[in-house]
């Protein structure tokens, strides 16, 4: 049965929230000791090379080892655990595995690095598990996934 889209949704937030935090707290490290920057604002932000490979590559660390790689193993992040939900293969109903979770992030997260319209295409990816009855978005279709309640021992 699909997760209700209260917990669902709840989880959602809760990761997105703890990623920003992370992310914002390595850019931050990563400008200010790694790479020379200015995290204090003392330059104008035009002056700052934020988003070179290194940048990119530790920001896609911090999705991979905050979502990814639990949801592959565990089938659940932080926040779907706090809020009892848990994401599973559709055929198998186990784990998705480190493919399917890699797909499902890149589809939800992905659409970020388009300036501009990139918040507005999250919204569409989202938005089928919010109206279909399945509960199922358009990352869950791609990757073969489902939200489920976490069953409580």
């Amino acid at each position: 049965m699909p997760a209700a889209l209260v917990p669902r949704l709840g989880g959602r937030l809760l990761d997105v929230l703890l990623i920003a935090w992370v992310s914002a707290f390595v850019v931050v490290e990563l400008l200010g000791r790694l790479l020379g920057g200015d995290p204090l604002g003392r330059r104008p932000v035009s002056d700052l090379t934020v988003l070179d490979g290194r940048a990119v590559l530790a920001l896609l660390g911090v999705l991979a080892a905050l979502e990814v790689v639990p949801v592959a193993r565990r089938g659940a992040s932080l926040g779907k655990v706090a809020l009892g939900v848990r994401v599973v293969r559709t055929d198998t109903w186990g784990p998705p595995g480190a493919l399917r979770s890699a797909l499902r992030a890149g589809a939800l997260f992905g659409p970020l690095a388009v300036p501009v319209v990139g918040p507005f295409l999250v919204v569409a990816v989202v938005t089928p598990a919010v109206l279909w009855p399945t509960r199922r978005g358009l990352h869950d279709l791609l990757a073969g996934t489902a939200v489920i309640e976490a069953v409580r021992p």
